[in-house]
């Protein structure tokens, strides 16, 4: 129902962080928290042939390979980051 998952990536990236920009930094970290829970939660339900076989998932291309998926969007996605992250929080606490 949220027409930015439609959007290139980048695109959708920028969407994200204009809505979320002028939130509060405690806000931001309860919504990253909550998020990694039930992400978690979720994972842990998994077995190999979910992590292995896309046509568990409705409208999963049959070329991806979930688990692949996966950490592209978190560990992989969080090391891609990281190094910015730690230019703006070193940054923040200057200020």
């Amino acid at each position: 129902n949220d027409k930015i998952w439609g959007l290139p990536v980048d695109e959708r990236n920028a969407a994200i962080y204009e809505r979320n920009r002028d939130l509060p930094l405690d806000e931001v970290l309860g919504n990253e928290q909550k998020a990694y829970e039930a992400f978690l939660h979720e994972a842990q339900k998994l077995d190999d042939v979910d992590m292995n076989d896309a046509s568990r998932y409705a409208g999963m291309p049959a070329d991806w390979i979930p688990v692949e998926v996966v950490s592209s969007n978190t560990n992989e996605h969080y090391e891609e980051h990281i190094d910015e992250l730690r230019v703006w929080a070193s940054k923040a606490d200057k200020s």
